[in-house]
């Protein structure tokens, strides 16, 4: 019965040796990602070194002990002015190296700049007669190679032509692909997720709407009206520095960037983006309704409409507050706590919303798609139009933590320190995704 089994192994393993080998695309992804993240790990490493040698030469060349460290320095340079006098070919380059790097005051990185630098200072100098005032050679050479009031503005104007600034974004694209491709496939292996991630659905039905607290200019009648809204999707959390980060990013248009950065953003020469004291984690600020349309488009989200927020926040009951209708004054980051800026997006369990929405009574007030007047922002705005704002902040008084508290800024590139934003999406298009 098993005469032929194993001839009909030896045929058939051939066959099987390249299914054995064959790897899943989800393991290779995730091993992409790996060796991306490894690769980024080793460069940062490098480009820490390097800033920090940087750092440690800038602050020496400041103190008051580097006019005693610097005498072989000189020595050094007048002995390469007289080896060019004698020799009209003389390259003093690999010289000066050598004797900074034999000194052993300087990191081997600046001490190749700073012999770079003194190259054609030297030459000149050697065709005079006379002697040669090596401190001042050696000043004019060290404020070129290390200028800048700290090392963060010396490494921006001398140290960004470095081969490892040029690695290290490099990597960092290769480990943006990686993870790209990996969450692309991993969205492909579970299908269609049944909620979109982050966010909570609000349903469909009636709530009370209004009357409101705040600045109402546009506001001829001010009073609580049942609006009927369809099912929709809203953020958890503010957007955050990290995500908008990662957005700018993605633009690959400095022009844009720049006219988009909120505050405390700043844009490296580079091409990268330096976030603000506090992290990613920090709502992001700021912002204009028109960066932020952009950044939810992106998602394929939108952001909600003034009668979406306020549902988001106070449910179907009415409420004053998130959380209920007594004022709690543990609650929200408003200006009664004292904390005096923005804190990372859910610090504040307790300001919740009856859907499990954070941070609508403090923190950052947030950007709706509604115009004054009750009007949706839509088709080509005009100079007088303004945004409607919801929720307090970190810098309004208790009065900005109701649900009802609104005000406004212009349309057309309005933007405040205290605004930030969050994204929604309908149930319907949700839906429609799905299938």
């Amino acid at each position: 019965m098993f005469r032929h089994a194993p001839l009909a192994v030896v045929l058939l393993f051939p066959l099987a040796l390249p299914l054995a080998g064959r790897e899943d695309p989800l393991a290779r992804a995730r091993r992409a990602v790996e060796e991306a993240e490894a690769s980024l790990r080793a460069v940062q490493t490098k480009l820490d070194a390097a800033y920090k040698a940087v750092e440690q030469d800038h602050a020496l060349v400041r103190s008051p002990e580097w006019p005693a460290k610097a005498s072989p320095y000189r020595v050094a340079i007048l002995a390469e002015v007289e080896r060019i006098r004698k020799d009209a070919n003389h390259s003093p380059r690999e010289g000066l190296r050598s004797a900074f790097e034999k000194a052993g005051f300087l990191s081997p990185l600046t001490a190749d700049r700073l012999a770079a630098a003194l190259v054609d200072p030297l030459r000149k100098a050697a065709a005079g007669e006379g002697a040669v005032d090596a401190a001042r050679l050696l000043a004019d050479a060290v404020e070129k190679v290390l200028p800048g009031e700290d090392a963060r503005a010396c490494w921006e104007k001398a140290f960004l032509d470095l081969p490892v600034v040029a690695e290290y974004g490099q990597a960092r694209a290769a480990l943006d692909r990686a993870r790209a491709e990996l969450a692309a496939l991993e969205k492909a292996a579970k299908g269609p997720a049944a909620e979109p991630e982050g966010m909570v659905h609000v349903p469909r039905g009636r709530f009370r709407f209004g009357p409101w607290t705040g600045l109402d200019y546009d506001l001829k009648r001010n009073r609580a009206e049942r609006v009927r809204l369809e099912g929709f999707y809203i953020d958890v959390h503010e957007v955050t520095n990290g995500e908008f980060r990662d957005f700018l990013a993605g633009l690959g248009k400095k022009e844009q960037v720049r006219e988009w950065l909120p505050t405390g953003f700043r844009l490296l020469e580079d091409g990268r983006l330096v976030l603000p004291d506090g992290g990613e984690k920090l709502p992001v600020r700021s912002v204009s309704y028109q960066a932020a349309l952009a950044f939810a488009r992106a998602r394929g989200c939108r952001l909600p409409t003034e009668a979406e927020w306020e549902k988001a926040a106070r449910g179907t009951d009415g409420r004053t507050y998130p959380w209920g209708n007594e004022l709690l004054k543990d609650a929200a980051n408003y200006l009664g706590r004292g904390v005096g800026g923005p804190v990372p997006v859910g610090s504040n369990p307790k300001d919740r919303s009856p859907y499990g929405v954070l941070d609508m009574a403090g923190n950052v007030s947030e950007l709706t798609s509604t115009l004054a007047g009750r009007k949706p922002a839509k088709g080509k705005l005009k100079a007088t139009d303004a945004i409607i704002i919801r929720g307090g902040s970190y810098a309004d008084d208790e009065k900005s933590l109701s649900t009802t508290y609104r005000w406004q800024i212009p349309a057309l590139g309005g933007k405040k320190d205290t605004v930030g934003f969050r994204c929604a999406v309908s149930e319907k298009e949700w839906k429609r995704r799905r299938r």
